[in-house]
């Protein structure tokens, strides 16, 4: 895989996987988050999220943790980070977007057994630029209005055989 995607998948597998925490600001390569830890459905930052077809399989299950949104750059852009653990591994998921045109520009997906290692990581693109980029498609959405991405089996391929399908809808604390 090159490109774009990859240069995504490699930043979010630069940054590691981050431990689930509780609520307060938290600072992730220069962006400020209000992070609240996930609760009932419906409340701000929850949201059960399925990994299944995972490769390595280690990455499936459901993802329990927390969710914010950051502005990024350039600044008209909105990323949406997601991290947690299922049973046996840390998780990351990073969503890059524009909240006026409601476009996903990329979806990136991290995990491993440690906090700062990865194990494997995946992604998509919303627009497919250079070769071996693997585009999103309409499986995933977003609804600024409302804080919510919903994947519908989104499939995220990585380098070699990596890959993840994301199923499930992930509530986002206000910016």
């Amino acid at each position: 895989m090159a490109g774009k995607s990859l240069r995504i998948v490699a930043a979010i597998a630069a940054v590691g996987l981050v431990a689930c925490s509780d609520e307060g600001a938290k600072s992730d390569n220069g962006f400020t988050q209000q992070v609240r830890s996930a609760g009932a459905p419906g409340a701000p930052g929850a949201f059960a999220l399925t990994v299944s077809g995972a490769l390595p399989a280690t990455g499936n299950g459901v993802i329990t943790g927390s969710s914010a949104a950051a502005t990024a750059a350039p600044s008209t852009l909105t990323r949406v980070s997601i991290t947690g653990s299922t049973t046996s591994r840390q998780h990351r998921v990073e969503v890059l977007f524009d909240p006026v045109s409601r476009t996903v520009l990329s979806v990136a997906h991290a995990w491993g057994v440690e906090t700062s290692g990865t194990e494997a990581a995946t992604g998509c693109v919303g627009t497919v630029t250079v070769a071996g980029e693997h585009p999103c498609g309409t499986s995933v959405s977003v609804d600024p209005t409302a804080r919510t991405v919903s994947f519908a089996g989104t499939l995220l391929r990585g380098q070699g055989t990596f890959q993840s399908i994301l199923t499930g809808q992930v509530q986002f604390t206000a910016q």
